[in-house]
């Protein structure tokens, strides 16, 4: 934050501070240390209200000589609600006995006759059901 290092993404992510749709947590703790240079590169960005839950902020040693990032650890004790079952059925296709299927399938469609005419809103609801029951019968 206000750093001689501020590139131009630091200032557009500064600007949105200003105007507040994030905020950080400012502990003043150092997050990057590296070659004697020590600076808060790292920043926990929250709007609110999770920014209010947020607590126990802690910074810890560096990863590695090599990154210089230092990790931080908080909390936020908030619940997640349980999600509801799903109302869908779950279907096992890799199961199904398809060629068994398909040989029923074809002695059910066979009883259809081939001589009626789809010229009516009640003729087609008669072959579309006749079609969906011929899917559906069991094997």
């Amino acid at each position: 934050m206000d750093s001689w290092k501020t590139t131009a993404r630091g200032r557009q992510l500064q600007k949105l501070f200003k105007e507040g749709f994030i905020e950080c947590i400012n502990n003043n703790d150092t997050t990057f240390a590296k070659n004697d240079y020590e600076e808060q590169l790292d920043w926990i960005l929250a709007s609110q209200p999770l920014l209010s839950f947020i607590s126990n902020v802690e910074t810890h040693l560096t990863l590695d000589a090599l990154s210089g990032h230092k990790p931080l650890n908080f909390d936020i004790p908030i619940e997640v609600e349980s999600k509801s079952t799903s109302p869908r059925i779950s279907l096992n296709f890799k199961a199904a006995q398809w060629s068994k299927f398909r040989s029923k399938s074809d002695q059910q469609l066979m009883l259809w006759h081939y001589d009626h005419h789809l010229d009516s809103t009640l003729n087609i609801k008669e072959h579309t059901s006749f079609i969906n029951n011929s899917i559906l019968v069991k094997t």
